[in-house]
């Protein structure tokens, strides 16, 4: 999903970080695609209730790290956008997060540059994702291959990136276009990554939508450009008037050389431009590029961003355990083990935020959950199976 060939072009630049270094911050990620993840496997269909072990788990180790999640649900999907290829936020997966006490808003359009425009305004502090259309709308920060079994995350730092390799917004919209993408561009045949990336390393992030606008624009300026860089009057060494080899055995009188010439007057650029121009001419076959719509719909923001609640609210047991778990088909003491973490760890994160906890005597999970018993964060739910539960499992609920 995404850019063709934009993640490996990226991946030399990536760190590989514990998810436990990314404890205090909001990421915005985009629902579908773990939804995606999910419904992927082999035997989905034999396997009810994937999708929502799948979301519970992953948010449950984020929420444990101390990581706040805010999901973007998918409002209108593009006219641009090929097809639909991940499946819609279900009822059940709303009650499940909601359950959880974690927030989700539905984007006005596509999830992913809702999750960009949260990082560009500063309302998150990265997105988590695998797909690489937020770098084209321009995300900042970026986790990916985030796994249960690792729990660690490859972050893509895209200011950092843009300082060592000065790739931005405008050359992944770019890539886009010449090697394909979800949003109408089927790229350009017989064009690989290579010869983008050298595209690439010629033009600046600013200068680099201008210069592949001009190559329709500016056509007879191209004429010119084939001409010369063919021009066998022309040394293709030096650029100078006369045949590349009289230069070669005699010399180049502007050059002041009596034998040779030299080289870096033209020889590299010429190349560089002869490669261009061949790159030019395989795009220029194809009658929209570039599409104005593509670039638009990556550069236009939505127009409004939403109001977050960036506050993780108090975790419902109670519909989790009537709601969730019969899709589950979990027993509740299970749903009780399950959930013991995350209730804890909301019963800390609350003890901090109202200066209730002492970090010189810091309480232990067991109890934590003893002081949300107590509290009524398992209001109206059997709290005897918990205790039978305790009592049958010395220690396990110390051990979450």
């Amino acid at each position: 999903m995404g850019v063709k060939h934009l993640w490996s072009a990226l991946a030399p630049y990536a760190e590989t970080k514990p998810l436990h270094e990314l404890r205090g911050q909001k990421i915005a990620i985009d629902l579908s695609i773990w939804l995606f993840a999910s419904r992927s496997v082999a035997d989905y269909d034999e396997n009810p209730g994937a999708d929502l072990r799948c979301v519970f788990f992953r948010t449950r180790s984020l929420i444990t790290e101390g990581v706040t999640p805010i999901f973007i649900l998918d409002g209108a999907v593009p006219k641009l956008k090929r097809r639909r290829r991940r499946p819609p936020c279900s009822q059940e997966c709303r009650n499940l997060l909601q359950s959880m006490g974690v927030q989700y808003v539905y984007a006005p359009g596509e999830a992913e540059a809702y999750c960009a425009l949260l990082n560009k305004k500063g309302l998150v502090d990265g997105v988590m994702t695998e797909d690489s259309d937020c770098i084209v709308y321009g995300a900042l920060r970026v986790y990916r291959k985030f796994k249960l079994s690792t729990r660690a995350v490859e972050i893509y730092d895209m200011e950092e990136i843009k300082k060592k390799m000065d790739f931005g917004q405008n050359k992944a919209i770019v890539m886009a276009l010449l090697s394909g993408c979800d949003y109408g561009s089927k790229g350009i045949p017989g064009i690989g990554p290579m010869t983008v990336l050298n595209l690439f390393n010629k033009y600046k992030d600013v200068e680099i939508l201008q210069r592949i606008r001009s190559w329709r624009r500016e056509d007879s300026k191209y004429t010119a450009l084939e001409m010369r860089v063919d021009d066998k009057r022309i040394c293709s060494n030096c650029g100078h008037d006369g045949r590349t080899q009289s230069h070669t055995k005699s010399g180049c009188g502007i050059c002041g050389t009596r034998e040779g010439c030299d080289e870096s007057l033209w020889k590299e650029e010429r190349l560089s431009l002869k490669t261009e121009l061949e790159l030019r001419k395989k795009a220029l076959t194809v009658p929209s590029f570039p599409s104005e719509k593509v670039i638009t719909e990556f550069l236009n923001e939505p127009t409004t961003a939403p109001r977050l609640n960036v506050i993780w609210q108090q975790p419902n047991i109670e519909k989790f355990v009537k709601k969730i778990r019969p899709l589950l088909q979990w027993t509740e003491i299970y749903c009780f083990q399950t959930f013991l973490p995350i209730l804890a760890r909301w019963q800390l994160k609350n003890m901090q935020r109202t200066n209730e906890l002492n970090t010189d005597t810091c309480p232990s999970v067991a109890e934590l959950v003893q002081m949300g018993i107590v509290r009524g964060a398992f209001s109206q739910v059997n709290q005897k199976q918990l205790r039978n539960f305790e009592q049958k499992n010395p220690g396990v609920i110390g051990a979450l």
